[in-house]
C-alpha cells in the first residue's frame, strides 16, 4: 500500500440522526471510494456516533454534538491501515485530532468545525494542540505577511500581476478568515534543453517551496549578499552582486587571445561538468566551511533551520510520491542555495589557484587558471599533460568530504593554439572539441575573432522567431517595448559585453532591422 493515493472527503452533513439520511450519506461516501471522511455537524452524541461504524467504515473518532448542533467525526475505511496513537476531542464538538500511523507513515488527522464568533480565542487554543506549524496555515489577516515582504524588500511577482486577488488559497466570508494549502518541498524535474531525455541525468530537479520558507530564505540571502563579495575571489561571478557573467567572458577572451601565440606549451581550455552539483553537497562539509568563513553561531542556526529534517516528495504525471527524508544537497529554487553553494565551492577554487602543479596562462603578472559561474568551472591551462592529472587528483580528494563530483564524460576541452592536440588531455577522459565548445550559452573557439560569427546568426534567428510569435499577440506599444527590454536586448547585450571588438557594420544593421 506504500505510495497509494488516499482519498479524503470533508462534508458538512447538517445532521445525520435520521436513519435514512445516515444510510444515504454513508452509501454516497462509499460510491466515491472514500478512504477517510471528515464529517461536521452530525448532531450525534457519543453513543449515537458509534453507530456510524458499519459496512465499509472501520474506525470512528468523534467529538460529540448536543443533538441539535455541532459534532465532528473522522471516519476511516477498513481498506487502509491506520493505527491511532493519540486522540484529542473537543467537549463542545468543534474538533477532533487523531495522531497515528497511516500506511506506516506518521500523520495527524484534524477535523475542525470552527465557530462564527470568538474565533481568535478558539484558534489560539487549537494552535497549542497542533504541532509542526499546522496552525500557521490559517490567519485572520494576510497583512502581516505582506508587511514582512515590504520590510525585507521582497517582491511577490504573483501579487504584482494579481493585485486584487486574495493572498491565500481560500477566504471564508462567514468566518472572515484566510486559509491556504501549501505544497511544501514538492520536487519537480525539468528537462535540460538539447539533451537526451531518456536519461534521468538530463533532467534538472526544482524544489517548489512554500511562502514562509521563501521569505525566510530571501531575508538570509539579502544579508549574505552584503558580505559574500568580500569572501569569494573575483574569478567567481555567479550570483554575487556587482559581478556579471560578461566579466568572465571578457577575461576568458583576453586569456585565449594571449594563449593563441606559440609561446605557451599546448594551452587548452577545459569546461568541467559537475555531476548534480547542488544535489551532492554534504551538509557536514557545508556548515564546516561556513564556520571557517567566519559565520557565527546565530547565523549558522538560521541557515541550519532551512536544513532541519527536511522532507520532500516527487510529482510524476500528476501523482505525488510518498515523502522521503533529505540528507544532503542545496535545493534548486531556494534563494540561499546559490550563495552558500558558491561558498562551498570556493575552497576547491582556492586549492586550484594555489597549486604549483596546475599551471595556467600568465598574463599581467597573474596566472589565470579558473573562471567560475556558480558550479560552471572553466579552466585555462598550459602544460595540460602535467596539470590535468594533478587537477583530477585534487578534485577527487575534494569530493571525498564535500560530495562534489565531476562528470568526466560531459567535460570538454578545446585547443587554444595550433600545437595543442588531444594527446595532451589523454590522462583524463575529457571530450576533445577541436571545433569549439559552449560556455555560459556562448560558443567559444580559438582564435576569438570568429566568436560573433559563431553566435550572432543563431542569436538573430532565435530573436526573429520569438518576435514572429509575439507579433500575433494583441500587445500595446508599451508591451512591445517591455518585450524588447526584458527579452531581446539582454541577449544581444550579453554577447556584445563579452566581445573584445564590436561586429562589423553589416551585422549591426541586421540586428537593427530585426528589432
Amino acid at each position: 500500500m506504500m505510495g497509494t493515493l488516499i482519498k479524503v472527503i470533508s462534508w458538512n452533513v447538517n445532521g445525520i440522526c435520521n436513519k435514512v439520511k445516515q444510510y444515504k450519506i454513508i452509501s454516497h461516501l462509499k460510491s466515491l471510494a472514500c478512504d477517510i471522511a471528515m464529517i461536521q455537524e452530525h448532531h450525534m452524541n457519543e453513543i449515537e456516533s458509534l453507530k456510524l461504524k458499519q459496512r465499509w467504515i472501520g474506525q470512528v473518532f468523534t467529538a460529540p454534538g448536543n443533538g441539535a448542533a455541532r459534532g465532528t467525526s473522522i471516519l476511516v475505511s477498513k481498506k487502509i491501515s491506520f493505527h491511532p496513537t493519540e486522540i484529542i476531542t473537543d467537549k463542545n464538538g468543534r474538533y477532533v485530532i487523531v495522531s497515528g500511523f497511516l500506511q506506516h507513515k506518521k500523520i495527524t488527522l484534524v477535523n475542525v468545525y470552527a465557530p462564527n464568533y470568538g474565533q481568535v480565542e478558539f484558534l489560539a487554543n487549537l494552535s497549542t494542540l497542533l504541532s509542526n506549524g499546522h496552525s500557521q496555515q490559517t490567519v485572520l489577516s494576510p497583512l502581516p505577511l505582506m508587511n514582512y515582504e515590504k520590510v525585507l524588500g521582497v517582491t511577490d511577482v504573483w501579487r504584482c500581476v494579481n493585485p486584487l486577488s486574495r493572498e491565500y488559497t481560500f477566504f471564508s466570508q462567514v468566518h472572515n478568515s484566510y486559509s491556504r494549502i501549501d505544497y511544501v518541498l514538492n520536487n519537480s524535474v525539468l528537462p535540460k534543453p538539447n539533451k537526451d531525455h531518456s536519461q534521468m541525468g538530463n533532467f534538472r530537479p526544482l524544489s517548489l517551496l512554500n511562502n514562509d520558507y521563501k521569505i525566510f530564505a530571501k531575508a538570509l540571502a539579502l544579508c549574505l549578499e552584503k558580505v559574500i563579495s568580500s569572501l569569494v575571489h573575483l574569478d567567481q561571478v555567479g550570483f554575487i552582486a556587482g559581478r556579471h557573467a560578461s566579466h568572465n567572458m571578457r577575461r576568458l577572451f583576453h586569456v585565449m587571445s594571449e594563449a593563441a601565440s606559440l609561446y605557451y606549451p599546448h594551452p587548452v581550455a577545459i569546461s568541467l561538468d559537475a555531476e548534480k552539483a547542488l544535489d551532492q553537497i554534504e551538509w557536514s562539509y557545508l556548515f564546516h566551511v561556513l564556520s571557517n568563513f567566519g559565520f557565527g553561531p546565530t547565523c549558522l542556526r538560521w541557515i541550519k533551520a532551512l536544513y532541519d529534517n527536511p522532507v520532500a516528495c516527487v510529482k510524476t504525471n500528476g501523482l505525488i510520491s510518498s515523502p522521503f527524508q533529505l540528507f544532503r544537497s542545496t535545493r534548486q529554487g531556494c534563494l540561499v542555495s546559490p550563495v552558500i553553494f558558491t561558498l562551498a565551492l570556493e575552497p576547491l577554487a582556492c586549492a586550484i589557484r594555489a597549486s604549483y602543479n596546475i599551471t595556467g596562462i600568465p598574463l599581467f603578472k597573474y596566472d589565470f587558471k579558473v573562471n567560475l559561474y556558480a558550479d560552471d568551472i572553466l579552466l585555462t591551462l598550459s602544460r595540460p599533460d602535467h596539470s590535468i592529472p594533478h587537477l583530477m587528483k585534487l578534485i577527487n580528494d575534494f569530493g571525498l568530504f564535500s560530495g562534489y563530483k565531476v562528470n568526466r564524460s560531459k567535460s570538454e576541452a578545446i585547443p587554444l593554439n595550433p600545437i595543442a592536440n588531444p594527446s595532451h588531455v589523454i590522462s583524463a577522459p575529457i571530450v576533445w572539441k577541436s571545433q569549439g565548445m559552449r560556455y555560459l550559452g556562448v560558443n567559444i573557439v580559438s582564435p576569438t575573432d570568429k566568436i560573433f560569427e559563431l553566435n550572432g546568426p543563431k542569436l538573430l534567428k532565435s530573436i526573429k522567431e520569438d518576435l514572429k510569435i509575439w507579433t500575433s499577440l494583441l500587445l500595446s506599444l508599451w508591451g512591445r517595448a517591455e518585450i524588447l527590454k526584458m527579452n531581446t536586448l539582454p541577449r544581444i547585450a550579453f554577447i556584445f559585453s563579452g566581445l573584445e571588438s564590436y561586429p562589423n557594420e553589416d551585422s549591426l544593421q541586421n540586428i537593427y532591422y530585426t528589432i
